[in-house]
C-alpha cells in the first residue's frame, strides 16, 4: 500500500554549504510562495534561535541552513531533509587549489 504524503504536515530541513548559498536558496524558495526560513552563521544568534524554535513548533516549514544547525540540533518531526550539491563549489576549489601548487 502507498502512503500518500500529508502536506500539512511537513518539515523540510534544506542543508546548504554557505551562509551564501543559504541565503540563495532562501530567496529562491521564497520566490515561489513557500513558507521558508534561513539560518545560517551571518545571522545574530537571537535570530537563529528563534528560526528554530518557529521550526521545531511548526507543521509547514521549510528551513534552509548551513552547518550552523548541523551540529547538537534535535528536529524530530522532519519529513525531508535535503542536501544541496557541492558540485560547482568543488570545481572552484580544485582550480583554484591548483594554480596554488
Amino acid at each position: 500500500m502507498v502512503e500518500s504524503w500529508t502536506f500539512n504536515l511537513l518539515q523540510v530541513i534544506v542543508f546548504c554549504t554557505t551562509g551564501m548559498v543559504t541565503s540563495l536558496m532562501y530567496l529562491l524558495l521564497r520566490e515561489m510562495k513557500m513558507n521558508v526560513r534561513e539560518m545560517h552563521s551571518r545571522k545574530p544568534q537571537l535570530y537563529r534561535t528563534r528560526v528554530s524554535d518557529e521550526f521545531q513548533e511548526s507543521n509547514r516549514l521549510v528551513l534552509v541552513t548551513s552547518d550552523v544547525s548541523a551540529c547538537g540540533m534535535n528536529y524530530p518531526d522532519v519529513t525531508l531533509v535535503i542536501q544541496v550539491p557541492t558540485t560547482l563549489e568543488k570545481v572552484i576549489y580544485s582550480y583554484s587549489a591548483c594554480i596554488n601548487c
